[in-house]
Formats: structure tokens, sequence, C-alpha cells
């Protein structure tokens, strides 16, 4: 169905060949998991180009490809294709090859159309199906059982980089076979860089430390943040913090079928402005997640997407005070007809760590 839906897209495009590169791409259109591969589509045929030692893989995870060795070498299998399904334009992805690739192609392709596409599978990619929905949960609840297993271990003398090593041991354990991407842990003033990745700054008593994690299982991803307190939290620090908690749960609340992504991410913001806090808030509210922990729809001032059943999105809105501390609680949920269902379920209310 998802090749089908795809050279639909490329006879519309005038497209008779279409090169797919992107590894994630490859996986969602073939199922093919290997790390090096080339999918060659054409309307009538879809083509796994692998080396030896991809081959048996691929037969056993692509049923719907003709696998062929690149043994042969490239420019004859391509020749030998194109001939064989008079080919005279060829799609690329444009964002996901390098300009040295770029001039590869244009030499296999010679004398040919090459034409740049951008983000075809990615579109397909947006709604996801009900196993795409079943994997990224099990992601979620992974990470979920992690936060709850790693917050009774945290105490003030710890580094942010143990933090987070115990944060992926414990996913690891649990089935992840990755991280969605670099564990952030930042503590203390160091809380208030988003993306403040974890270094060996020790938590200290009267410390926020913001954790932001996630873990890949079956190729899916999840996303989480969760902000602790160590040892004691001042009247500020717990006020911003359950103003917004306020402002997360407002948000989530908002997220339905058919609401424009533009309008949560507004939202947060005038509720955020009511306090005198949404100067400090800087980033976009959320992003898709999928076989990519960033990919779209965006919820974000200029997104142009309408939220549609089955897409599935993180809220995070965060308070970062330079020189103080920063705060951010996210969730990643699945949009329904009648609002989020959260897929990350751990406690965010206000924990405080010895």
């Amino acid at each position: 169905m998802k090749l089908k839906k795809l050279k639909a897209m490329m006879e519309s495009m005038e497209i008779d060949a279409m090169l797919i590169t992107y590894a994630n791409n490859i996986y969602y259109l073939s199922g093919f998991k290997g790390t090096a591969g080339t999918l060659f589509v054409t309307g009538e045929q879809t083509y796994l180009i692998t080396d030896f030692r991809y081959i048996t893989q691929a037969k056993e995870q692509a049923a719907e490809c003709e696998i062929i060795d690149i043994a042969a070498g490239a420019p004859s299998i391509y020749q030998e294709l194109v001939k064989k399904h008079n080919i005279k334009s060829v799609g690329f992805e444009r964002d996901h090859i390098t300009y040295t690739e770029f001039v590869k192609y244009s030499e296999l392709f010679k004398g040919m159309k090459l034409l740049a596409t951008e983000g075809m599978v990615e579109q397909m990619r947006i709604v996801k199906t009900a196993n795409e929905l079943e994997y990224i949960e099990k992601a979620c609840d992974i990470a979920d059982e992690a936060f709850e297993c790693v917050f009774t271990k945290i105490k003030a003398g710890m580094s942010e980089l143990e933090i987070a090593a115990m944060l992926e041991y414990e996913m690891k354990r649990r089935g992840a076979t990755g991280t969605s991407f670099e564990t952030i842990v930042a503590s203390g003033v160091r809380s208030a860089m988003p993306h403040g990745t974890a270094g060996t700054k020790l938590l200290e008593k009267g410390d926020f430390a913001v954790m932001d994690f996630g873990c890949i299982y079956a190729g899916y991803c999840s996303d989480i943040t969760r902000t602790v307190a160590i040892g004691s939290v001042s009247d500020k620090q717990r006020d911003v913090y359950e103003k917004l908690l306020d402002v997360q749960s407002a948000c989530l609340g908002k997220v339905s079928a058919g609401t424009e992504c533009k309008e949560v991410d507004r939202y947060s913001r005038n509720m955020l402005g009511q306090w005198e806090l949404d100067s400090f808030f800087g980033h976009s509210l959320g992003h898709g997640v999928g076989l990519d922990i960033h990919e779209s729809p965006n919820l974000s001032p200029n997104s142009p997407y309408l939220l549609e059943k089955n897409m599935v999105v993180t809220v995070e809105p965060g308070v970062y005070i330079e020189g103080e501390f920063g705060i951010r609680i996210e969730d990643t949920v699945a949009v329904t007809e009648n609002g989020a269902r959260r897929l990350t379920k751990s406690s965010k209310e206000l924990k405080i760590c010895n």
C-alpha cells in the first residue's frame, strides 16, 4: 500500500523512477533495516540494491522488493534498470544526499532528467498506522518506566552524566535498541539551557534538573521531559513549575483533529503571557514523532498543518530564566478526534529528590 501510494505520487509528478536513499524512508517503504541500501522504485517494480552483508536480511525483510547485489557495479545495474523500464526521469531525495552523491547520480543517469523532490515519503509518514502507534506507545512506556526507576535514585552529589547513563541503561534493559537523541540532563543554572546535554556538573540542593530523553523501539521514537527538584525548592521555583504544568495540561486539551497546529502553539504563549513568562519560552511548543525524533507536523507559530487523527506530536512548553533555572514538561501524545491521548504517562507533579 505504501509503495502503491508513492508510485501514484511519482506518476502525478511525471517521475519515471525514484531513488530512496534515506534509511528511515527505506525502512518505512520496504521493511529493510540494514545500514547500506538504496530503493529504486519504478512504476512496475521496486528494487532494493544492497551489498553482500545484507542480502539475506533484505530477502527476509523486504518481501515486496526484488533484491539486487551491488557487487555487479552501480553503473551497469542502473543502466540495465533504466533500459528495462524505459526510464527518462529520475527523482531523488534532495534533503538526504550530499553534493558528492548528486554528482555521482548525475553521471549514473546522464541524459535523463534528475528531479529533486522534497518530503515525499515524509508526508506519507505523518499520519501513523495502528502498528506504528503501537511501537511508539511501547517506546513511551519504556521511557516512562526508566524515569520512574531512576527518579528514586537521584540525589545531590550525582553528576548529570551519571543520571543520563542510568536513564539510557534502564531504557535498554527494557528492550530499547537505542536512544532517540542525545540525552539531556541539565541542572541548576544549566537547566535554563533548553538543549543542555548532560555534563560533569554535580546536582546540588535547590537545583532543578531537566531530563529530556527517549528511546527507539522497533525503529520508532519516544520523547519525554520531566523536571525534578533536588532537596528543596524556592517559592519562585514552585510557582513557575505549577504555572507551567497548568499551561502544558491546558495545551493537551487543545490538541485534537481539525485544530491548527499554530493555534495550539499560540495558546501556550498567550497563557504564559498572563504571568509575563512568555518571553522565557523561545522554542516551538512541539513536533511530530515517529521514525525520526523530529518530523512533521510542528506545533509552531508558523506551522501550516492541521492536526489529524493518528498524528503523533509532543507538547513541551518551557520556561528558561537565564542565570536562575529552567523548567520543561513534555509528553508525547497521539491525536484523536476528541483530544490528545497521552503516550507518556508518568507523573508530572513536582517531585523532590533527596
